[in-house]
């Protein structure tokens, strides 16, 4: 602080007059309490170097009011703020705020702002309150006190010296330093931009990128790359005769790379070395390695194996011995069934009701017969009760018998007609079974030929696999950034805030507004035109983009699209069309399409850069197919309907995910050959239906024989349990009639027994035997 009052103390005694001193005070104040940045900055520096004012005090004032506003930084940053967003100043500001000079004073920024107002309302009237105390200072005190010694060997001196308002030094050192400016500009700047541009690119790419002359036009805002190529380290991989950008120099100076257009001229693709140009040198990993392509319809595509119908009809016998009898399976249950039951019965039959059994039931009714016949005769009562006994416990031991054969036969009688059905089945599985076979000897045209279809399909799926290659290989740079915001320049002191106001172009860190592309490829020449290329394309008009190209491979090629980040869907929307183009030997597995001639209209829709659906429509014309092979009558045939054949469609659906997308391909050649196959197999497939149907019927007709001997066996068991069920009932009858006859007798001799006992003691006058006898029966 003493040697600070002592600098000031020598200033305001130095032989500069009042309004120097004054003015370098006033300066250093608005120099001291606003930030260091902004045009404000600059013009401050400049009139302290041209007007002839103290330096030494304008330095001062300013390290002493720095000091003070690190105090107040708080107030002008609440200033500030209150200042930029007062509604009635916002059309002032939005204005401001699109002007790139006022940009440049960084007004925007709230403490920026807030300190400016300060320092430069405070300027005028601190100039003139410290040129009338300096007046005083120097008139009353000054001249006062310099009349002693000692007041002048401390520097108190008044003199009438008059100092020149401007600065010539100060002159001098603004002109130095322009002069440097220009002369770096226009003698190092274009070979320093060049270094520094081979360096950036190569070092990015991880490529040999080569330019051979940079030149910068400040008055131009123009910017030219001439003879840039870009290598590997095997060959170059594109080059360029000449790179203009019309730059936009005022977004330039906020850190904003905007480009109003690019125009690209003279670009080759995978060419060889020229002179002066160098490979990249040092080893590229595998993983980062990308072979360019030629865009031929055979190169880009893998080969691809397709699964084609076969052209020989296969024998009748071969057919049926590969193939088999549906309904032979019927013959298999029903010989099974056939044997089960004839087994089983059987041993029903054995064991419950053999001959043997049946004989004894015969023998035993004869026996009664005739034991009955003898006690009637006898009239043998006590004989008749005891035969009717047993032949009650013979009639429970017949029922049971007659029961259990009723319950065999109706098991019978079911198992039966189960075997039955599969008999039934197997003789008219002969019509089904010979109808299935046959449909082997038809094609589908609808489906079976769809052999170009298919073929197309394979080749479409290795073109998509190897765009996908190069989409992986882009999408790093298909992204946006959605977080882009204007980086502010950072203000010396407290940072304070930025208040944005709206921009009539947006604040995008990279945009170019045209880029214009020609070049080579092949031998064919291409167009490109691409517009609203963006870091940030939420913020931007949709890009859109316009190629075409026309040469020896392709002619009237084109593609319009746009793409649109507007939405919460990012769509990618593509209409292309191509108006003629050749393919030489294409191979389709089964035929070549030695030569032809092809058209393409289409679109092709995206979103997100992963769901893609595309239609398109290929039109082959001047077409020369040929079969691989003609070995056999039907491909002679074919081959014969397909040189016939000189144009065809192709009707193409791809949609899906981008890395896995579901293809379909169809086309009316696949028509045209089904027709021509279906001519061709026509008559062979007629004989041989006919010798079919004869061997199906003869193989049917051979199992059912062997069937027929089991059958036999069955009707032997419904014969005979037919036969014993007559012998059962029978039985049953006799034995009914013997419990009768039985029962009759009784009644009858018991009668006749009783007449006679009563006749006889009546005849005797014997009451009392009468009575007994009576009482007895």
């Amino acid at each position: 602080m003493i040697d600070f009052i002592f600098k000031l103390f020598k200033s305001f005694n130095s032989s500069q007059t009042p309004w120097q001193m004054s003015l370098a005070i006033s300066l250093g104040m608005a120099m001291g309490l606003t930030p260091f940045s902004g045009l404000q900055t600059v013009l401050l520096i400049a009139l302290a170097l041209l007007i002839n004012i103290h330096i030494g005090l304008f330095l001062v004032s300013a390290t002493f009011f720095s000091g003070f506003a690190y105090l107040a930084d708080g107030a002008f940053e609440s200033l500030g703020y209150t200042v930029l967003t007062l509604p009635s100043l916002e059309v002032f500001f939005t204005q401001a705020y699109n002007s790139v000079f006022m940009r440049l004073t960084y007004f925007n920024n709230t403490v920026v702002l807030g300190s400016n107002i300060i320092a430069f309302t405070l300027l005028l009237p601190l100039f003139f309150i410290l040129n009338t105390l300096v007046y005083v200072y120097r008139d009353k005190i000054a001249s006062y006190l310099q009349q002693y010694k000692i007041f002048k060997m401390i520097g108190i001196e008044v003199t009438g010296k008059k100092d020149k308002f401007f600065r010539i030094w100060g002159f001098g050192i603004i002109a130095l330093f322009l002069g440097g400016l220009f002369i770096f500009s226009s003698y190092f700047l274009d070979s320093f931009l060049k270094t520094t541009l081979e360096a950036t690119l190569t070092s990015t790419l991880k490529k040999k990128v080569g330019i051979s002359d940079v030149d910068l036009s400040f008055k131009e805002a123009k910017l030219s790359l001439n003879n840039i190529y870009i290598a590997d380290d095997k060959k170059v991989l594109a080059r360029s005769d000449n790179i203009n950008l019309n730059i936009n120099f005022s977004e330039l100076i906020f850190q904003n790379y905007h480009i109003d257009t690019m125009n690209v001229s003279g670009v080759e693709l995978s060419s060889e070395l020229r002179s002066g140009e160098v490979l990249y040198s040092k080893p590229i990993p595998t993983s980062q390695k990308t072979e360019t392509s030629s865009l031929s319809l055979s190169s880009i595509a893998p080969k691809v194996d397709v699964e084609t119908p076969k052209f020989v009809l296969e024998a009748p016998q071969t057919l049926l011995e590969r193939l088999g009898l549906d309904s032979i399976k019927n013959f298999e249950n029903a010989q099974k069934d056939s044997k089960d039951i004839d087994k089983k019965y059987k041993k029903i039959i054995v064991k419950e009701f053999s001959e043997k059994e049946l004989r004894w039931y015969e023998t035993e009714v004869k026996r009664f017969e005739k034991e009955i016949k003898r006690a009637v005769a006898k009239k043998d009562i006590p004989k008749l009760l005891s035969l009717q006994k047993e032949v009650k416990q013979f009639w429970d031991k017949a029922k049971n018998k007659h029961k259990r054969f009723k319950e065999v036969q109706a098991s019978f009688k079911s198992d039966y007609k189960k075997f039955a059905r599969h008999y039934r089945t197997l003789k008219g599985g002969a019509t089904k079974d010979y109808n299935n076979l046959k449909s082997h000897y038809t094609l589908d045209q609808n489906g079976a030929m769809n052999v170009v279809g298919l073929a197309f399909g394979e080749k479409i799926k290795g073109y998509s696999t190897k765009a996908l290659e190069y989409y992986k290989m882009a999408e790093p740079y298909l992204k946006s950034d959605d977080n882009t915001t204007e980086e502010e320049v950072v203000v010396s002191r407290a940072d304070g805030r930025w208040i944005k106001f709206t921009k009539d172009t947006p604040d995008i860190k990279f945009f170019v507004k045209e880029v214009n592309v020609d070049g080579i490829l092949n031998t064919q020449k291409f167009v490109a035109r691409l517009n609203n290329i963006s870091s940030n394309p939420k913020l931007s008009q949709p890009l859109k983009y316009v190629f075409s190209s026309s040469g020896d491979m392709y002619k009237e090629l084109e593609a319009v699209g746009t793409d649109n980040h507007h939405d919460k869907t990012i769509t990618t929307n593509t209409l292309f069309s191509l108006g003629s183009a050749k393919v030489d030997n294409l191979d389709l597995d089964m035929m070549t399409l030695t030569q032809a001639h092809y058209s393409i209209k289409g679109n092709l829709d995206i979103s997100n850069y992963i769901m893609i659906d595309s239609k398109s429509n290929v039109s082959y014309q001047d077409v020369t197919l040929k079969l691989k092979k003609d070995d056999s009558y039907v491909l002679k045939n074919v081959g014969k309907v397909l040189r016939g054949i000189n144009k065809f469609n192709l009707d193409v659906s791809i949609n899906g995910a981008i890395n896995n997308p579901n293809i379909e391909v169809s086309s009316d050649l696949d028509k045209k050959l089904s027709k021509a196959f279906n001519k061709v197999f026509q008559a062979e497939a007629k004989r041989y239906t006919k010798e079919l149907n004869v061997l199906v019927k003869k193989e049917v007709n051979k199992k059912l024989k062997s069937i027929g001997i089991e059958n036999q066996n069955l009707k032997a068991l419904d014969k005979l349990f037919t036969t014993e069920n007559r012998d059962i009932n029978k039985l049953s009858s006799n034995l009914k009639s013997l419990e009768s006859t039985i029962k009759k007798e009784i009644e009858k001799g018991a009668q006749d027994k009783v007449n006679n006992e009563v006749d006889k003691y009546i005849k005797n006058k014997d009451t009392r035997k009468l009575l007994k006898s009576i009482r007895f029966y």
